[in-house]
């Protein structure tokens, strides 16, 4: 049988096809079609996407076909599986501006501290930092119970980093961020 010749009736049987239409623009997230089709986003981004990322939509199609999805604007993210037992796993961490900057602040700090030398007391503060930097990590952002633990280190939780503050521009100025994010959000 030719590839061209059909079985009677066998269209009937055929699963609709998969499809995206993205009008607009995709920066980001992962799209499958078609039958047992898988689709999935593990990205890590940084801030949101800039206006020249982001293209005008386009015109909206006046119907798609069965088993098609339509995304009308911009695709930032995300995962999009079309078809009967498709799969779409969304597991990407967007960071915002501010996460990006404390954690920047936070390898400061760890390298002036594994600049100071070893010791009982930095290695346990070390191990904080490190805590506090893979939460940050893989959260996307600074919750409330990592900033209070952050701060109550700088503010005296730590003797060491309480002395480094005296000598060091990255622990004040990680502290001097962590305050201006305190304050916003007040006591919890």
């Amino acid at each position: 049988m030719t590839r061209d010749a059909q079985i009677p009736g066998e269209d009937e049987r055929r699963p609709a096809p998969g499809g995206i239409y993205v009008v607009g623009s995709m920066t980001g997230g992962a799209v499958a079609t078609g039958p047992r089709a898988r689709a999935e986003d593990r990205s890590r981004r940084e801030g949101a996407p800039t206006e020249a990322e982001l293209t005008p939509p386009g015109a909206l199609p006046v119907s798609i076909p069965p088993g098609q999805v339509l995304v009308g604007g911009h695709m930032t993210g995300g995962a999009v599986a079309s078809a009967e037992d498709a799969e779409a796993i969304d597991s990407s961490v967007r960071l915002s501006g501010t996460s990006a900057r404390v954690l920047t602040g936070l390898a400061e700090v760890r390298r002036t501290l594994a600049d100071s030398g070893r010791t009982f007391e930095s290695a346990a503060v070390d191990g904080e930092l490190a805590r506090a930097q893979q939460e940050i990590e893989d959260a996307g952002e600074v919750r409330p119970g990592i900033l209070r633990h952050l701060l109550s280190l700088l503010r005296g939780g730590s003797a060491l980093l309480e002395g480094m503050a005296r000598d060091s521009g990255a622990v004040r100025d990680l502290y001097g961020f962590l305050c201006a994010l305190e304050a916003p959000r007040g006591q919890d």
